[in-house]
């Protein structure tokens, strides 16, 4: 299971994503299928689908903010947050995989 999944199931839960193909298209910005084509093939979620679902919330983010909503604002930026140490860890362990070496500079 990746995070990716346990996001869909927090945003599923807030009644943000009414579905997984409505997740795929508007929080991972991928085809409808996308999703549950991962979860069928349990295949890692793609560096794409996390950065993509980074911005996403950090779009949320932006607006609970701008509501006043500072606590689930901070929520979100922390999810995201989330995704972008994912999409690194993700790209380390296809650079390793390949044989090369990671530098993260």
């Amino acid at each position: 299971m990746d995070y990716i999944d346990t996001i869909y199931g927090q945003l599923s839960s807030l009644n943000l994503a009414a579905s997984k193909t409505d997740y795929s298209r508007r929080w991972l910005g991928m085809e409808g299928s996308y999703y549950r084509n991962k979860l069928a093939k349990r295949r890692s979620a793609s560096a794409r689908a996390y950065g993509q679902l980074a911005c996403k919330l950090m779009e949320s983010a932006s607006e609970l903010r701008m509501q006043g909503d500072n606590k689930a604002a901070r929520e979100m930026s922390e999810i995201a947050s989330s995704c972008l140490s994912e999409i690194m860890t993700t790209a380390r362990a296809r650079n390793l995989h390949r044989g090369g070496t990671y530098d993260a500079h």
